[in-house]
């Protein structure tokens, strides 16, 4: 697909596709924190305003742009490496979720669960690094896009070209 035609939603689906599990499950977490929160108390109750609106920036450094490239239908091309700048918002908003999520008073057992869903994807997504290394950036979650083998049934994944010269070495090898 020509990168004028792309879907307005396409940056939205690669970031789907390929963040690590950990964000979709943090994210996850954060929004069911925030359910939590506030069903307990208003969530900008004066105890609660600066922390909302401190979130609140951390959670438009990483929308802003995002809804920027979308509502202009910004034609983006080979994934989504031009926007990699929010992701340390979407990583420290993702951070502010899990703290949420653990602190809003959830039971004990709830909360080792999450716990131990945050660690099993990061053991899965360190494990799919070390497998595809040096070509990390093929990488695909399993949640959404079903891994690199299902990825690769539906996406371009060495849209850099990289992994051919060493394919031509093994086959002139064979």
């Amino acid at each position: 697909v020509p990168a004028y035609a792309l879907p307005r939603s396409y940056i939205l689906q690669m970031l789907a596709l390929k963040l690590p599990e950990l964000y979709l499950v943090a994210t996850a977490l954060g929004a069911l924190g925030l359910l939590l929160l506030a069903r307990r108390a208003p969530l900008l109750a004066p105890s609660r305003r600066d922390r909302a609106l401190r979130a609140l920036w951390v959670a438009a450094l990483a929308g802003l742009p995002l809804a920027f490239i979308v509502a202009n239908h910004t034609p983006l091309y080979h994934g989504c490496r031009h926007v990699l700048f929010v992701l340390p918002s979407l990583s420290v908003l993702a951070s502010l979720g899990v703290v949420a999520f653990l602190r809003v008073g959830t039971p004990l057992l709830l909360r080792g669960a999450a716990i131990a869903a945050l660690a099993a994807s990061l053991l899965v997504t360190a494990t799919d690094m070390a497998q595809l290394h040096p070509y990390e950036y093929a990488y695909f979650n399993r949640l959404v896009a079903g891994g690199l083998p299902r990825a690769a049934l539906r996406y371009e994944t060495d849209y850099y070209l990289a992994a051919y010269r060493e394919v031509v070495v093994g086959l002139v090898a064979q």
